[in-house]
């Protein structure tokens, strides 16, 4: 929250806008395939003109070159999903996995030896990122414990049939993560040094010569007998918390139906830690469909607190009517001018009620910010709000097409507020509604009758 608060505040500061501010507007983790950062921007709390890939991801399928969205009903269909995907990966890395043992392909899948010992001591060139789990919670079989045990069962099955290659709960090879800070005294510079973070992953390897456990990070190997094993996990799995900050080459996302953590924040953090494919697993719910509860929901705006103004309730300040919470101070500003036009009996409008528009030849149901019936005809109203964002005004532009191709485009208002509010330019748009004399400025591209605030 302290990081959004400093960044909302260098946004909302005019003078941080033309000086000594960058703004990184490009995500250099997702090398391939552009639509899966799409699909993660959905959950970003922005670009609200993707309702043809949000339509999809919801009927799940591939969606993409790169982004792949399965449903589960349990446990064991999740754990074949999850087999599906590494054996995909499997297909590309290890080409003669099907004449192996399930230990060894995966061994050669991390870049070990067949075995499951590093090649020449040397962790950097193992290949621990290559598949990745990750899950909101850590229990239960949906958590980052259990799909660590079901993948340790699946793929550490020799391992864990030797007592030899046993030691203090792992196997022989296992993948762990290290959950707390290693610090070691340096007799040298008579300081405490970092030697593993927490959030480290490496692989634990056992041989006559003692147990030994390797980390990319590290130039060499980790006696066993110096660790505490308390401070190691199972790291298949992971937690999106534990994975913050951390890339990898293929993730698998479980999103189980369970609501307790379930964000905007999260999903949006899970789905953009692959570098090249991503694959959801969704649970099936009677309720509402997970993503939809997730992209619902915002951690950020739960928290009533900020660093560099005095903290309000969002949720409290828009909401013009009761029961009816807009997005935006813009759309509250919006809403109120319809209401006055309302209340005088010039027109009745709904706040994001549905329309189908036809999106490639398939129909897709999206939400207008305001639907206005006035005088026996119907006017959509769009306020454009981002019109600075690259992929948002793209995919505006994608959504009149839709418009058009519907019939809709002369009963289209578009509205946006980069030169600011003025009273008298919201209460020209609303006139023209009641007028049924769409004006606006045809040229700017947005729509044939598009206004600036």
């Amino acid at each position: 929250k302290p990081f959004n608060d400093v960044i909302s505040h260098l946004r909302r500061t005019p003078e941080y806008q033309t000086e000594n501010t960058i703004r990184l507007t490009a995500n250099c983790r997702q090398r391939h395939d552009p639509t899966v950062l799409e699909a993660a921007h959905l959950f970003a709390g922005g670009n609200r003109y993707q309702e043809e890939l949000y339509d999809r991801m919801r009927k799940g399928g591939r969606i993409s070159d790169c982004l792949e969205l399965r449903y589960f009903s349990d446990a064991a269909e999740m754990q074949s999903h999850v087999r599906d995907f590494v054996t995909a990966t499997m297909d590309q890395a290890v080409p003669d996995h099907a004449a192996r043992s399930p230990q060894e392909a995966f061994n050669l899948l991390l870049n070990l030896y067949d075995g499951g010992h590093v090649p020449n001591n040397d962790a950097a060139a193992l290949a621990l990122d290559r598949v990745q789990l990750l899950s909101p919670y850590r229990g239960g079989v949906t958590g980052s414990l259990g799909l660590s045990n079901f993948m340790r069962d699946a793929y550490r099955a020799d391992a864990k049939a030797d007592q030899r290659r046993q030691a203090d709960g792992f196997v022989h090879s296992d993948k762990v993560v290290r959950i707390k800070n290693l610090y070691w005294y340096d007799r040298v510079t008579r300081q405490m040094d970092l030697k593993l973070s927490n959030g480290s992953v490496g692989v634990l390897c056992g041989g006559a010569k003692g147990w030994k456990a390797f980390f990319p990070e590290s130039e060499r190997w980790f006696d066993w007998q110096r660790m505490d094993p308390e401070d190691f996990e199972l790291a298949y799995g992971l937690t999106v918390h534990k994975a913050q900050g951390s890339e990898f080459e293929e993730v698998l996302v479980v999103i189980p139906e369970r609501r307790a953590l379930l964000s905007r924040e999260l999903v949006y953090t899970a789905m953009t830690r692959s570098k090249t494919r991503l694959t959801m697993l969704v649970e099936r719910s009677d309720r509402a469909n997970p993503l939809s509860v997730a992209r619902e929901r915002s951690v950020l705006a739960q928290r009533n607190s900020s660093v560099f103004a005095r903290p309000f309730d969002s949720a409290r300040l828009f909401e013009p009517e009761q029961g009816v919470r807009v997005r935006s101070k813009i759309e509250y500003m919006i809403y109120m001018a319809l209401v006055a036009a309302r209340d005088a009996g010039q027109l009745t409008f709904t706040y994001e009620g549905s329309l189908v528009l036809p999106f490639d030849g398939r129909d897709v149901t999206v939400h207008p910010d305001f639907v206005v019936q006035a005088h026996g005809r119907t006017y959509y109203w769009e306020h454009l709000g981002m019109l600075d964002r690259q992929d948002y005004a793209r995919d505006w532009r994608e959504r009149r097409r839709a418009y058009a191709a519907a019939g809709h485009e002369d009963a289209l208002f578009t509205t946006d507020d980069t030169t600011g509010v003025r009273a008298e330019r919201l209460a020209e748009v609303v006139a023209d509604i009641v007028a049924g004399t769409p004006a606006g400025r045809p040229d700017t591209g947005w729509s044939l009758h598009h206004y600036l605030l």
